[in-house]
């Protein structure tokens, strides 16, 4: 019987229409009120998995965040950072390419996340089921530390000038060619290390190198580690960055003989601690990987220029990748690309970079303090004769000045330079070359 049907049988005999109309509005129930947010249940698990993973005792987050006291203290700031985009810090838009370890929140666990500060952040009862529909923490399992590059000793930099560039010389003593597959870097002192880069020091070259660390407490290396040909990056680390871990079948050849030299660049415009001892781990295989890998430095020093004032200076760099792999004497029939790493400084804005008119990384809200390097779930396969492009913007207006010693500076002209209010547009190109 149809529900028209099934109505007109029940009002026969009953004159009164209101009555039936009461008794049409009682058969259709109305849907019952959502169940109001709470800590226990529904907050404690979306903050476990987005944010306790820096906001810990110990953890890189100023705060932590990992008992009800401390997110309610704290709302402010979280429903600002979570409404911005700012936090989690996961910078890449999202028409790039997909990549590993993602850690953008899912929309509705956002708009939950800020109901819930908005509807007064009821704590609910610990004994609550929790929640558990959340994605997996994508992580990356830290490295086994076959060679550990430590200084043994804090280094203080030299705070008279905004800038010190220190190398650290390791040897590794390599009877043989062995094969980066994982690393990471543990920065002493976050307040004053700008990045830290690792570099494979040739055999042939070793000497020369020795001859600067006659203490063996480094040297200073303005720009870079002072080889007469051009290093080789074994990995690195700025602000925001996390540990490496390569494709499986692939990885990083450390030749016999070589020896490792890291750079730190210490930023001392703040003022903030005078001593570090940044420590680099490494996991090696004796294994020949199936794809030998290569992190190539892509960048046009001499053409960047961003003038004073300028709202959205754009430095664009494109060219076939047959230049790339012959400056670093490699083949170009197949060159697979399997990530990225992008960087600027202070005046940045946003990074893209493009294969063939396709994106790969797109950051339109380019942080300093966020830097990492990316992995595509799917490699690019490409040739010599693709095109690849790699476009900074930057503000060099008043307001996006950065401030030193409680003052904001004055706009300049800006170019490539070393220096943290110099500016740079970089990219490193993870790629095997066949």
């Amino acid at each position: 019987m149809s529900p028209s049907r099934a109505m007109s049988s029940l009002s026969v005999g009953f004159p009164s229409l209101g009555f039936v109309l009461l008794l049409g509005s009682a058969c259709s129930r109305p849907e019952p009120a959502p169940a109001a947010l709470t800590y226990h249940q529904d907050i404690a698990p979306l903050v476990d998995r987005y944010c306790a993973g820096c906001h810990k005792e110990g953890g890189i987050g100023h705060f932590a965040l990992t008992s009800y006291a401390e997110v309610q203290r704290y709302s402010p700031l979280i429903k600002s950072a979570v409404s911005s985009g700012r936090m989690p810090p996961w910078l890449p838009a999202e028409d790039s390419r997909e990549l590993h370890a993602k850690r953008a929140m899912r929309p509705n666990d956002k708009a939950d996340l800020l109901a819930w500060i908005d509807e007064g952040m009821p704590e609910g009862s610990v004994d609550m089921p929790r929640s558990t529909d959340l994605p997996g923490v994508q992580m990356v399992a830290a490295p086994r530390p076959d060679l550990v590059l430590d200084p043994k000793q804090n280094y203080s930099p030299d705070s008279s000038r905004p800038d010190d560039y220190h190398c650290f010389v390791y040897d590794p003593k390599l009877l043989r060619d062995r094969f980066v597959v994982a690393g990471q870097v543990k920065p002493g002192n976050h307040h004053i290390v700008h990045h830290a880069i690792a570099y494979e020091i040739p055999e042939a070259e070793a000497p020369a190198i020795l001859a600067k660390d006659p203490t063996g407490r480094g040297y200073t290396c303005f720009g870079s580690p002072g080889t007469t040909s051009l290093p080789v990056t074994i990995m690195g680390w700025a602000p925001g960055g996390v540990g490496m871990r390569f494709p499986q079948g692939t990885s990083l050849r450390l030749h016999k003989g070589s020896l490792v030299v890291v750079q730190v660049h210490y930023n001392m415009l703040e003022g903030m601690g005078h001593s570090d001892r940044t420590v680099m781990e490494l996991e090696l295989s004796d294994e020949v990987p199936q794809h030998e890998l290569y992190s190539l430095p892509v960048a046009r020093p001499k053409q960047l220029l961003i003038p004073a004032g300028a709202a959205d200076a754009v430095q664009t760099i494109e060219f076939p990748l047959s230049l790339l792999a012959s400056r670093f004497g490699l083949p170009a029939n197949k060159l697979t690309v399997y990530g990225h790493t992008p960087h600027m400084h202070l005046l940045g804005t946003k990074i893209m970079t493009a294969l063939n008119g396709e994106t790969l990384i797109n950051i339109p809200r380019w942080d300093f303090h966020w830097q990492q390097g990316y992995q595509f779930v799917s490699p690019y396969t490409a040739t010599g004769t693709d095109t690849f492009k790699l476009e900074c913007h930057y503000n060099n207006t008043a307001e996006n000045q950065p401030v030193i010693g409680g003052v904001r500076q004055s706009p300049r002209e800006v170019t490539w330079g070393e220096g943290t209010l110099d500016e740079m547009c970089l990219n490193y190109l993870l790629l095997s070359a066949e």
